[in-house]
């Protein structure tokens, strides 16, 4: 089932929407914005804030993958904040690019739905049934 990013009102959002949404999560991680990131991509908040606090920003990928963000606009995203000139951000821009050219867009909402413990019935049925609580895990 194809996942439609919804706003925080559940009205059906822009792709306009969505993209100043995760661009301005990327550059600033505030709990209001990692909430509204949740909801656009149908994860716990929990989760949101750790894609986004990521210091490598793998997930982040997988993340704008998930949502349909162009690759053009996913680079822009990643390369904004460093010097023009800094060789090392671009390398790691560019190994970004490359993880978010990595996987497709169907395969990148399951690790989304696999990473959202939370979210996931399956895996918390499994969790009841080995013994693990929320203090333990």
């Amino acid at each position: 089932r194809r996942h439609r990013p919804r706003g925080m009102i559940d009205e059906t959002l822009t792709v306009e929407q969505i993209r100043k949404t995760i661009g301005f999560a990327w550059r600033n991680p505030t709990p209001d914005v990692i909430s509204a990131v949740a909801k656009i991509a149908g994860v716990s908040v929990e989760l949101a804030g750790r894609i986004i606090r990521d210091p490598g920003g793998e997930p982040y990928a997988i993340l704008c993958k998930a949502l349909g963000l162009s690759r053009d606009e996913f680079f822009a995203f990643v390369q904004a904040g460093g010097a023009p000139d800094d060789e090392d951000h671009i390398a790691e821009a560019e190994g970004l690019l490359e993880v978010f050219d990595s996987i497709a867009r169907d395969f990148s909402r399951a690790v989304l739905r696999y990473w959202d413990w939370q979210g996931n019935p399956r895996i918390e049925r499994m969790k009841e049934m080995l013994g693990f609580n929320d203090a333990a895990a």
